[in-house]
């Protein structure tokens, strides 16, 4: 289950945006009985990719972007076209359990809107900790479209 952020009715504490959040205190309410409740994992999950507003409001202030995830574990039966891994990606294994799993593999979903001709929009992602790339001897980029977007594209 995903609790969504933006959806929130209302705030404690003098927080100004869900940048940076290190803990979080859930409760429940309304419960005629004690009852107990097990979680096999609570983690934050959140996007670590962010436009870069200052290269976007330069080449073109009307287009809109927004930047959202989607993921084979929670979108293989989506409808009208169930999410599916790219060809090429490897899904990485569980190595945290003593059950051989494979991990959730997630995409980046980038839609933009009134884009004009020859403009320009980024996107970028953070990274915290850094990235060390030493270790890895090659680097992939996966790229799909959906058939209506890439036909409107030729059409230009």
């Amino acid at each position: 289950m995903r609790i969504p952020l933006e959806e929130f009715e209302r705030k404690f504490g003098d927080i100004n945006d869900f940048q940076n959040i290190t803990y979080m205190r859930m409760w429940m309410s309304g419960y005629q009985q004690p009852f107990t409740m097990r979680f096999a994992s609570l983690d934050f999950v959140g996007s670590q990719w962010r436009a870069d507003e200052t290269i976007n409001d330069e080449s073109d202030p009307n287009a809109e972007v927004r930047i959202s995830t989607i993921n084979i574990e929670e979108n293989a039966n989506r409808r009208p076209t169930p999410y599916r891994q790219p060809a090429g990606g490897i899904r990485a294994q569980n190595r945290g359990t003593q059950l051989q799993s494979l991990q959730n593999e997630q995409s980046i979903v980038m839609e933009v809107e009134n884009l004009s001709g020859e403009s320009l929009q980024m996107i970028k992602r953070v990274y915290p900790g850094g990235l060390n790339l030493l270790d890895y001897s090659i680097c992939e980029c996966l790229c799909t479209a959906k058939a209506t977007i890439i036909a409107k594209i030729l059409s230009w």
